[in-house]
Order: structure tokens, then C-alpha cells, then sequence
């Protein structure tokens, strides 16, 4: 689950994009993207308060890159994105730690290393099952461009 950041790049590339940047400014990522805001009602689901307006990556699989894993989505407002991507000095944060700070923010668990939280299982499997609408929302979308 965990990746680097070179590695989504080379995922990037693979999908028909230069650089990341460019496939945020596509077509397929402002679907991806539209959807997910929809579902989780334009609220923030880290702190809950403010509005979404960005949409955070938990990891960088293709499927999830090309909108096929939308349990793996989220909405953030812009001061949570911004406290899970980068640390106080405004630094990127390295990819398995902004993994880890996201998943304790938005189960409000703390995470030990190296043992398992089954709350994090059942997350994972609840937001598959009820994205399935989404992801198919998502796939006739896409189909259209």
C-alpha cells in the first residue's frame, strides 16, 4: 500500500501524462474529483467543519490514479490537505508518513508500529461497499471523454 512519489510519477507517465501536475488539470481527474466532493458532501473529513474543496490520495495505485478505487478518496478542506501533505518548515512529507497521519485523522485512532487495528480493516471494507455506486458514477463518466 505503501509507494514513493517517484513511483506514482512513473504511474503518471505510464497513463499518458508528463508530470503529475498535468494529470491534475485533466479531464479524468476533474471527474474523479467532482464525484468525490459530491459524495462526501463538500465536507471536510478530517476535521469535519470546514468545507472540501480538495481531494486527498491516500496512495497512488493506477486504480486509484484512473478512478477505480474511490474508498481510497477523500475530501479535505485546504488547511487539513496542506497539514497532511507537508510538515511546519512547508516541506513534502515523505509518502508513508502522510499515509499514517491520514488514517489516524480520519479514524481518530493512534497507530502503533507493526500492529494491527482491525477498526482499519473494517474502514477500508465499509468505504468499498459503499463506494460502488460512486465508482460506477465514475466509470460512465469517464467513458464520455
Amino acid at each position: 500500500m505503501f509507494m514513493s512519489y517517484g513511483k506514482r510519477d512513473e504511474i503518471v507517465e505510464a497513463m499518458g501524462f508528463r508530470k503529475y501536475s498535468d494529470y491534475l488539470k485533466s479531464d479524468r481527474w476533474k471527474i474523479i474529483r467532482s464525484h468525490i466532493l459530491f459524495r462526501d458532501a463538500y465536507i471536510c473529513r478530517i476535521c469535519s467543519t470546514r468545507k472540501a474543496t480538495e481531494v486527498h490520495h491516500f496512495t497512488y495505485s493506477e486504480s486509484i490514479l484512473k478512478g477505480e478505487r474511490p474508498e481510497l478518496l477523500v475530501s479535505t478542506c485546504r488547511d487539513c490537505h496542506q497539514a497532511i501533505e507537508f510538515d511546519s518548515e512547508g516541506e513534502k512529507r515523505c509518502l508513508k508518513d502522510v499515509q499514517k497521519d491520514f488514517l489516524e485523522k480520519v479514524l481518530r485512532t493512534k497507530l502503533q508500529k507493526g500492529v494491527s487495528n482491525p477498526k482499519i480493516g473494517r474502514w477500508f471494507r465499509n468505504h468499498r461497499q459503499t463506494n460502488k455506486p460512486v465508482l460506477e458514477s465514475i466509470a460512465e463518466s469517464i467513458k464520455q471523454l
